[in-house]
């Protein structure tokens, strides 16, 4: 469940970061790629102001419960739930306001989702969301089926919809359907990738959430990802004297200006 090497650095905090500002301003296209030609334009401001929402929630969620202080997890990810959660509804006229209330609840949602679920998921339940799928994309997701649902019934068109008035029915439908296709093929795949492929699984469990066994690894890899290496180069005398002997060993003549020095 807990392993020394499943955290994250500084660096990889910011390229995430950098990662989330090209989704957040990608998201309205990516929406208005899938709507009708009708559409398009509703679904970007929709999407845009769902987004703008769910990083207002994200950035107070995260401040109240995380200690008066941001957790760069939360920024990362659920900013980004407001997006999601325009996916079926973005096309759909709900009105900025109502897409404003969507993002914020989605992304108050989605932050408390990281806060209490992602933790209650991997000590309780065994399982480990590595990628924050259930709080970006589950939840977030059933959100927009639902607001399409809604919004489908509201307006009550029986020409505007493949369905006509029957189109909301269709809507949770759909909603159960994709839930249940998820779930299943998630039971297969984890049950095949547990036992039946467990002779190939050759790491041990010291290398796992790590780059050790795939890729030749920088000098400096082990003092990044082990806290008690980091702790010791910290310490300035003991850093210039391990640095010290390196060099040493590296070259006589190092050896000898060291000395001198």
């Amino acid at each position: 469940r807990e392993h020394p090497s499943r955290s994250s650095n500084y660096s990889s905090d910011l390229a995430s970061l950098a990662g989330t500002i090209f989704l957040w301003v990608l998201w309205p296209s990516f929406n208005a790629a899938v709507a009708p030609p009708a559409g398009q334009l509703i679904a970007i401001a929709n999407t845009f102001i769902s987004l703008c929402g769910s990083t207002m929630a994200t950035l107070i969620t995260s401040r109240i419960f995380s200690q008066r202080k941001f957790e760069v997890v939360h920024i990362q990810n659920s900013i980004l739930a407001g997006g999601v959660a325009m996916g079926t509804a973005g096309d759909l006229p709900i009105t900025l306001a109502g897409a404003a209330c969507t993002g914020f609840v989605t992304g108050v949602i989605s932050t408390l989702g990281y806060i209490y679920m992602t933790p209650f998921m991997s000590h309780r339940l065994n399982l480990q969301d590595i990628c924050g799928i259930t709080n970006l994309h589950f939840v977030p997701g059933v959100i927009s089926a639902i607001v399409a649902a809604i919004a489908v019934a509201a307006l009550n068109s029986s020409t505007e919809f493949p369905h006509g008035g029957a189109q909301a029915g269709f809507q949770v439908a759909g909603l159960c359907v994709s839930i249940g296709f998820g779930v299943v093929a998630g039971l297969v795949i984890g049950v095949v990738m547990k036992y039946a492929m467990r002779p190939m699984n050759w790491m041990q469990r010291v290398d796992y959430f790590n780059d050790r066994p795939h890729f030749h690894i920088p000098s400096d890899y082990d003092v990044l990802f082990d806290p008690e290496a980091e702790k010791r180069m910290a310490e300035p005398s003991v850093h210039a004297e391990t640095r010290c002997y390196e060099l040493m060993e590296q070259d006589d003549e190092l050896r000898k200006v060291s000395v001198e020095v």
